[in-house]
């Protein structure tokens, strides 16, 4: 039992060392997770601010077209109208 008591009072600065080791280890890995969050948020929010840019930019294009075929029928509605008359002439 003295031999194992013996044993362990040797092996404590070493357990003490391994111990802050593996805490340092821990913190220094929590650390680099952060940085890489932080990168990965930087790159998402650059690639949602260039999506919500091209929707505003389709946004436009399909008001214009849905503008532009307005005309259009109501080009093809006058024209219709105008035929029925030459029809019934």
């Amino acid at each position: 039992m003295e031999r194992r008591h013996r044993y362990l009072s040797r092996a404590a600065p070493r357990l003490d060392l391994a111990l802050c080791a593996a805490i340092l280890l821990q913190a220094a890995t929590a650390l680099w997770w952060a940085a890489g969050q932080g990168s990965t948020n930087r790159w998402q929010d650059t690639r949602l601010a260039a999506l919500e840019s091209r929707a505003d930019s389709e946004q436009s294009q399909n008001q214009q077209v849905i503008d532009r075929l307005a005309r259009i029928e109501e080009r093809l509605i006058a024209q219709s109208s105008r035929l029925d008359q030459l029809k019934s002439r």
